[in-house]
């Protein structure tokens, strides 16, 4: 499953953020309803088209473009 980083009024983020994450993946929030703490399984990345690539993946395809 693929969520977008999305701010709290449903606008699409352009940078990652936990404030509009769905409760499903949410395991602790601020008294003032901010995430505090999402579920561990969660990973950070980036979609290009319909394909995800972690940080991790984009870093190294952004290096690799660099060497070229």
């Amino acid at each position: 499953m693929v969520y977008l980083s999305r701010h709290p009024d449903g606008h699409v983020s352009t940078f990652h953020m936990l404030d509009g994450l769905p409760d499903e993946v949410v395991t602790a929030r601020y008294a003032n309803g901010n995430v505090s703490k999402a579920k561990h399984t969660l990973i950070s990345g980036f979609l290009k088209g319909c394909t995800f690539y972690t940080r991790q993946e984009a870093a190294a395809i952004v290096d690799a473009d660099r060497r070229e």
